[in-house]
């Protein structure tokens, strides 16, 4: 068996690898809490906060300008549907957003 001395890691090699290790489990940690992300109105109702939800209440908002209608039905984070006004729907967007960028930024 021979030893190859070029393989050998420094001190500062290993802190490195663990500074990165730190950087990439955040990161991860990031991706997964937007994922899963589920905000709470004032109304009581929980909504999903994830990406294709955000844009699922921005679409029901912007085409309620157009039909004129002020609620919706709408599939709740536990899966069962509730009627929704349109002020709701809106409270559910921001407070969606808002909570993104306390996970994106780290700060509210």
């Amino acid at each position: 068996m021979s030893f190859d001395i070029t393989k050998l890691k420094t001190k500062e090699d290993k802190q490195a690898e663990l500074d990165q290790q730190v950087i990439d489990d955040a990161k991860q940690a990031k991706v997964e809490a937007l994922a899963t992300l589920v905000i709470t109105t004032s109304f009581g109702n929980t909504f999903d906060g994830n990406e294709t939800a955000r844009n699922n209440m921005l679409s029901a908002i912007q085409a309620s300008t157009f039909t004129g209608t002020t609620t919706a039905n709408w599939r709740m984070a536990n899966n069962t549907v509730v009627s929704v006004t349109l002020d709701e729907l809106k409270e559910a967007l921001t407070l969606a957003i808002q909570a993104v960028g306390v996970i994106v930024v780290g700060t509210p």
